[in-house]
């Protein structure tokens, strides 16, 4: 086997390795200092926004913020008008499926809302506790935001460094065969 087919062919796939091995290593290494041991929406968030242009990069952000807030305003709402019970879970991810392709029209994320619904519906539920579900509403829309945004500050810096030309390649990258 030959080692170098295994290297990258592709400038912009090599982008997107390090642009995840070095906002994986941020956003791990801030949510540890700050006590979060289990940072995985905002990993998550990071490799969903992360792309290898900014003006992309921006749209992924504003799309995975838009559909995770709706996500955790309808658990959220759901839960505070029913409770905590089970029959609402399908209900309550019915509507927001229905608001995110209806109203938001985001359609390439619109899954996130009702994702997001899900797991604050389903933390309510388990526990018996609208806090709970409170609680997971807000610590998702933080992992979020700060894993979008790390991934949004990752592309500007790498591309700062280490731009890609217009036809894909990086800079003094040889032609492709």
């Amino acid at each position: 086997m030959d080692l170098r087919s295994l290297l990258p062919r592709d400038p912009a796939e090599l982008h997107y390795a390090v642009r995840i091995f070095l906002g994986t290593t941020a956003v791990w290494l801030l949510l540890r200092a700050a006590g979060d041991r289990d940072p995985v929406w905002a990993i998550v968030s990071l490799i969903v926004v992360t792309e290898p242009e900014a003006v992309a990069a921006w749209r992924a952000f504003l799309t995975r913020l838009v559909n995770t807030v709706i996500g955790c305003a309808s658990g959220l709402l759901f839960l505070l008008a029913a409770g905590p019970e089970n029959w609402v879970i399908p209900l309550a991810l019915t509507a927001t499926v229905l608001v995110c392709i209806y109203v938001v029209r985001l359609p390439l994320t619109w899954r996130v809302g009702p994702g997001t619904a899900a797991l604050v519906l389903t933390a309510g539920v388990a526990a018996q506790s609208r806090e709970a579900g409170l609680e997971v509403a807000g610590r998702r829309v933080g992992e979020v935001l700060l894993g979008s945004a790390v991934a949004l500050v990752v592309t500007w810096l790498v591309s700062l460094f280490w731009p890609l030309r217009e036809d894909g390649r990086g800079r003094g990258d040889p032609p492709r065969a």
